[in-house]
């Protein structure tokens, strides 16, 4: 069981670490935009994972994104700052076995308007072959997160998430949030 780091929002990485650990769980889903706008330094975060035998998986930055956008900018953004994500998991281009980073999780967008389901998947399944041509390149491996049943999410089961990963169904893991289920 990992613990979500913006349940810690405010926490510098030590507290972080600390807590995670004194509470035994077996690791952290460390949010790359809670990462990015605290500051965090890839080194202090190295230097705590040798001293805490924690596990780690990033969370892509995904608020205020949209993989499923109808706006192309969105689309264009949210691709790019799942790039910006894998990078942090990989820090400069080699793996780092330290961070010990499973995967790199991304939510699968949403719909811009209810009811534009078909329209909205194309639009996902573009972003997703291109999300999968980065995970290729770049060598992180990518978990899509099943989201939960509300208006404007279509990506709420195992079937809709093979359809929306669509020929890269197999090369994508998946993710069940607790946060996310019915």
């Amino acid at each position: 069981i990992f613990v979500s780091s913006t349940l810690l929002w405010n926490a510098g990485l030590e507290e972080m670490f600390q807590r995670v650990y004194d509470n035994g769980f077996d690791g952290i889903e460390l949010w790359a935009q809670q990462f990015f706008a605290r500051g965090y330094d890839t080194q202090e975060y190295l230097r705590l994972q040798a001293l805490y035998p924690l596990r780690t998986c990033v969370h892509s930055c995904s608020w205020d994104l949209n993989l499923a956008s109808m706006n192309q900018g969105i689309r264009e953004m949210s691709i790019k700052q799942v790039e910006v994500s894998m990078r942090l998991v990989i820090a400069g281009g080699k793996k780092l076995p330290e961070l010990e980073a499973l995967e790199l999780t991304v939510h699968p967008g949403h719909m811009t308007l209810q009811g534009r389901r078909e329209e909205s998947m194309k639009l996902l399944q573009d972003s997703l072959e291109q999300i999968g041509r980065l995970s290729d390149r770049i060598g992180v491996d990518v978990s899509l997160e099943i989201m939960e049943k509300i208006p404007k999410e279509f990506v709420t089961d195992a079937q809709s998430m093979e359809e929306a990963a669509g020929s890269r169904k197999k090369q994508f893991f998946y993710t069940l949030d607790i946060a996310h289920c019915d």
